[in-house]
């Protein structure tokens, strides 16, 4: 999505940062530290709220703009079906977060 979002601008370069399996709220904020470094717009992927809350928490205090790309994605059949995301990560065996 990404890929296909930042073809649209000319003379824009992208750096894709991918952090693999991240499954505790201290493994998120390592990963802040790291996204402090390289300062930019962050799109990311996430399933469990208590991680991506010390996430947007981090992105509020950079003052980093962002985005949940699954938010939508997640939303829409919740609506439909009439329920609430489990935030469970099923049967994926590898869960990523990609920024």
């Amino acid at each position: 999505m990404a890929k296909v979002a930042l073809a649209q601008f000319e003379g824009v370069d992208c750096i894709k940062h991918i952090w693999p399996m991240i499954i505790t709220p201290k493994q998120m904020e390592k990963i802040l530290g790291d996204i402090k470094e390289v300062l930019g717009l962050v799109l990311f992927t996430r399933v469990n709220d208590q991680i991506s809350g010390v996430l947007i928490t981090g992105f509020g205090k950079l003052r980093l703009p962002f985005l949940s790309l699954l938010d939508p994605v997640i939303t829409a059949p919740g609506n439909f079906f009439g329920q609430k995301a489990t935030g469970s990560l099923g049967h994926l065996k590898h869960p990523r977060v990609f920024i």
